[in-house]
């Protein structure tokens, strides 16, 4: 009997140090794939004319703040304070109805406004 206890024992700790050490699940996102300046226009359906949009998007404590450097209104709509979801997008923004997307594969991230999506490519 007092080898079992001896073996469970071991057993337990040895399953312990394992979850510990690895962690449980993925790692929480933390959205760095999204600092920089951001190129896009705005297709000239939208507003009636040709309109670029650079935006710059920086962390603030765990939260991230998006502002367009053009006064162009369309490109302004999706300033505001945004946070990373479980899945790793940024939302948030005027009324917290914007989403920004980030696609590795293209290097672009896409924003979601006002029913409309928008890519923008990250400035070199």
């Amino acid at each position: 009997m007092r080898r079992f206890v001896v073996l469970s024992t071991a057993a337990l700790a040895i399953v312990l140090t394992i979850i510990a050490t690895s962690g449980c699940g993925l790692s929480k996102p933390n959205g760095s794939e999204y600092l920089g300046t951001w190129d896009g226009a705005v297709p000239t359906n939208w507003t009636g004319s040709a309109c670029t949009c650079p935006i710059e998007i920086s962390k603030v404590g765990e939260n991230f703040v998006v502002k367009s450097q053009n006064a162009c209104a369309v490109c302004t709509e999706n300033d505001g304070i945004y946070t990373v979801t479980p899945e790793g997008s940024l939302k948030g923004g005027p009324g917290g109805a914007s989403v920004i997307l980030f696609d590795k594969a293209k290097n672009q991230t896409v924003l979601s406004f006002s029913g409309k999506l928008w890519p923008v490519t990250k400035r070199q």
